[in-house]
């Protein structure tokens, strides 16, 4: 992965490795120079207290507004390379710094959290993402200082922004530019939305005439010569074919290709928070063979999928591994506790000989049941991976689908079989047939298809 600024990495989806981080501390902190950046803040460390996180949150607000930013831990303001003393994944996980950030204001604002040693120290990293809004406090953050006198750290209905070596509230120039850059990310969102029906030539543009001309138009090419055209539905061959904004409602995307461009546009582009349902990804999969399964594609389908309870390790299946990967590290350090469970049975699919070294310098970031799923996926030896994909997620050796009873064991050497089970159990889902039991029994036989295909030779019931 080509070398990132610190802007890159908050604005795109691909987490950065913390040998990516750990670089750009180096760029950044040179020895006996430091580089003035706003939006990279040097924090000596962290130590949990009321002072602590009110300072913290003012720093995250601030560079929130200011665009996104990062946060480093272990090293003093003159640049000096202290690293901590322990860990603070628990006081700085996202769903913890979310948990505090909500008692001082109702914005939202996403973060991710990383840490890793360069030699014999241990550095850490939270990265601000920037939210579609402004961020202001809604009460005051007091603290008492170190000889108990009432201190604030910021005051309500102040918004703060970065500036070179620190926080500031937002002058009114500088209010103008954080609006505008919202209005840019904004108008950005609202053009991604809109389906492009027409590719022309360079240096060229269509002029429309009166309607009354039945769809005819020029292309005007570069030399400021007209060439007329008409417009015309590519199957009907009918004239005066509309070229409407997809979010009116009452016009449907023109094909399963265009809807998919239209989601993965407003990912990609416009809003790294955009997923699609789960009614929709079992929809794209049973039409799977009329999609063109780019990485975007896949990746947003397996984030989706992860979300909203789907079956994530058939996406997975279509993403290069450099890509789901990194997918991976990001969701491990999500706030979503649902992402967080299956994770380490993603990783015990595709990455079954690393599992040790992706899921254990991982396990502080993982609590309560992923915490127990990621051990659980640790505890099988290597030669255990047919047991893992069948009883990993319950020791249940059989199931009733439609009146009829199978065990699992029928399909775990039988790769077409066990597909076509899948797609039965997806289509009850698509009419509306599905329950609870059923999507359970669909996400097993996801784990099973894909460590099929990935297994030579297949897999065998231990």
């Amino acid at each position: 992965m080509a070398n990132r600024t610190v802007s890159q990495i908050c604005d795109q989806k691909t987490a950065p490795t913390i040998e990516e981080l750990l670089g750009l501390l180096d760029s950044i902190v040179a020895p006996n120079s430091r580089s003035e950046l706003q939006e990279f803040e040097l924090k000596l460390h962290f130590d949990g207290t009321t002072r602590g996180w009110a300072e913290l949150l003012k720093d995250i607000a601030s560079m929130a507004n200011y665009g996104g930013g990062i946060i480093c831990f272990g090293v003093g303001n003159d640049g000096s390379r202290i690293g901590l003393p322990y860990s603070l994944q628990s006081k700085l996980d996202p769903a913890e710094v979310s948990n505090k950030l909500s008692r001082k204001t109702e914005a939202r604002v996403a973060t991710n959290f990383m840490e890793g040693y360069q030699g014999a120290l241990m550095f850490a990293f939270l990265i601000v993402r920037a939210p579609g809004h402004l961020v202001v406090f809604d009460s005051d953050g007091d603290f008492n200082d170190e000889e108990g006198h009432p201190k604030k750290a910021f005051h309500k209905g102040v918004v703060y922004t970065r500036i070179p070596g620190g926080n500031s509230p937002a002058s009114q120039q500088d209010l103008d530019l954080l609006v505008n850059r919202l209005i840019e990310q904004r108008t950005r969102l609202f053009l991604s939305r809109i389906e492009r029906v027409a590719h022309l030539p360079p240096d060229s543009e269509i002029i429309a005439t009166d309607p009354a001309t039945d769809g005819r138009g020029y292309v005007l090419s570069g030399s400021g010569r007209g060439v007329p055209v008409s417009l015309k539905h590519a199957e009907s061959g009918e004239a005066s074919l509309p070229i409407t904004e997809i979010l009116t409602t009452s016009v449907p995307f023109g094909s399963l290709g265009a809807e998919i461009t239209h989601h993965v546009r407003l990912w990609r582009q416009a809003d790294a928070r955009h997923r699609v349902s789960r009614e929709t990804l079992t929809k794209w999969y049973l039409r799977r063979k009329s999609i063109n399964f780019d990485d975007d594609t896949a990746e947003l389908s397996f984030v989706s999928a992860l979300e909203g309870s789907g079956y994530p390790m058939s996406w997975a299946a279509v993403m290069s591994r450099e890509r789901l990967i990194a997918a991976c590290r990001s969701e491990i350090h999500s706030p979503k506790y649902r992402v967080r469970e299956l994770i380490p049975l993603v990783i015990g699919i595709f990455f079954w000989n690393e599992r040790n070294s992706l899921l254990r310098p991982n396990l502080g970031a993982l609590r309560g049941r992923a915490a127990r799923i990621a051990e659980k996926v640790l505890a099988y030896t290597d030669t255990d991976r047919s047991s893992f994909v069948l009883y990993s997620k319950s020791s249940i050796k059989s199931f009733n689908f439609e009146g009829e009873t199978h065990r699992y064991s029928e399909f775990i050497s039988d790769h077409l079989a066990a597909q076509a089970m899948f797609e039965k159990l997806l289509d009850a889902e698509s009419r509306g047939k599905s329950t609870y039991q059923y999507r359970y029994y669909a996400q097993r036989f996801d784990m099973m298809i894909a460590a099929q295909s990935l297994q030579p030779g297949g897999l065998s019931e231990a």
